[in-house]
């Protein structure tokens, strides 16, 4: 009989305490403007709210305790990606990062994140540049792209009996490639897209486009400054009037057409004019009212009701306030993913808290249990392998 290795059973039993001691997960969280006079304190409530039911949650996590820190990213890229690896290079060890609020961004933290082998769930990022796996195979999110609602907007033009529109869009980063995804599911819903024209300083070519074909239901995508151009050039080439619809984006805050940074040609209420009572914004609900229970164990009402309960303010719709559903379930939905890799580890005698930035090990199976995830939260059904 040979002789038993304690080295080895010590061992063992190190990993089992390890892994089966309760343990703290962190994890980096981004919002905008961190103040109490900021919106981002929506968000702030809305993660605690997540952490806290996750924590509790006997079923998700149930050896460890999920604690965020909470990180101003000033909406900025570089200045986000200065402050995360300040993070990490201080303790507690993180395990992944939740956000930021901008597409831009986002794209940054992206392709930091990686070297460090983190994964990243965005909470409020639409542009479809996301949507490359090639360029950002470790990011995921809750929110929903600007091409994801074309669906939508393809039942309304059938609703009303609309068949033919124009889009226009901004020049620059990645409108071109969501103009022509739209166009082409617009097209495939048998409605005709007369009109596809791109905008950079002067609209007026994109308005003359439009009145040549008389396109009178329009769908712009880009930045604010493209659209104010385009609603100058609309007002003085008189294309505007009670039969005209536009649509723009969700993400466009309130009085949006008016700026004090630049000059245009027209005042900012004839843009309002332009606009008046005839302008769609496309964007997901701030929770669902289907009824339907959550993960999380309650309803997309009852999660509001709760939060607004939280809240030492009154709840005011905005940019950043409108993603606290989406921030709740981005919180479960790596909570989620990392629940299934701890099962998947504990086959192999590891756990999470094993986890190194130097090592891709757990990463690949949380990228991979991520990306079978399907769960439902307090917004919507979310399927990651659908999504991506």
């Amino acid at each position: 009989m040979k002789p038993f290795n304690w080295i080895s059973i010590f061992l063992v039993l190190f990993l089992q305490q390890s892994c089966f001691c309760r343990k703290n997960i962190s994890v980096i969280c981004l919002v905008p403007y961190i103040s109490s006079y900021s919106d981002s304190k929506f968000l702030i409530s809305s993660v605690n709210m997540a952490v806290n039911d996750i924590n509790q949650a006997k079923f998700v996590l149930p050896n460890y305790h999920l604690q965020m820190e909470f990180i101003d990213s000033k909406a900025d890229g570089p200045f986000s990606t200065k402050k995360i690896i300040d993070s990490l290079l201080r303790p507690p060890r993180k395990v992944a990062v939740i956000g930021p609020l901008l597409s831009s961004a986002t794209e940054y933290v992206a392709k930091l994140i990686k070297y460090w082998n983190l994964v990243e769930i965005g909470y409020a990022s639409t542009s479809i540049t996301l949507d490359d796996r090639l360029t950002y195979p470790y990011y995921f999110r809750t929110a929903v792209t600007e091409a994801s609602f074309t669906a939508a907007r393809i039942a309304f033009f059938r609703r009303y009996n609309w068949k033919k529109v124009g889009i226009v869009h901004s020049s620059s980063g990645a409108y071109p490639k969501l103009a022509l995804l739209v166009q082409q599911e617009i097209e495939r819903a048998n409605i005709n897209v007369a009109v596809v024209e791109s905008i950079d300083e002067d609209a007026t070519f994109a308005i003359n486009s439009l009145k040549l074909k008389d396109v009178r239901i329009m769908l712009y995508f880009g930045s604010h400054k493209s659209a104010r151009k385009l609603l100058c050039a609309a007002y003085h080439r008189n294309h505007y009037g009670p039969k005209f619809i536009w649509w723009f984006p969700g993400w466009f805050r309130s009085l949006w057409w008016i700026s004090s940074y630049t000059k245009y040609n027209c005042t900012f209420d004839q843009m309002y004019e332009v606009i008046g009572n005839n302008s769609f914004y496309t964007n997901t609900p701030i929770y669902s009212t289907s009824g339907r229970v959550a993960i999380s164990g309650k309803t997309g009402q009852q999660y509001f009701q709760e939060i607004n309960k939280s809240f030492n303010y009154t709840f005011k719709s905005s940019g950043i306030a409108d993603a606290v559903g989406t921030m709740y379930d981005a919180v479960w939905s790596l909570a989620l993913g990392l629940n299934a890799t701890q099962d998947h580890l504990r086959a192999q005698n590891s756990c999470i808290s094993q986890f190194t930035y130097e090592s891709n090990q757990i990463r690949s199976i949380l990228v991979k249990e991520l990306s079978n995830l399907s769960f439902y939260g307090v917004t919507v059904s979310f399927n990651f392998v659908m999504s991506f």
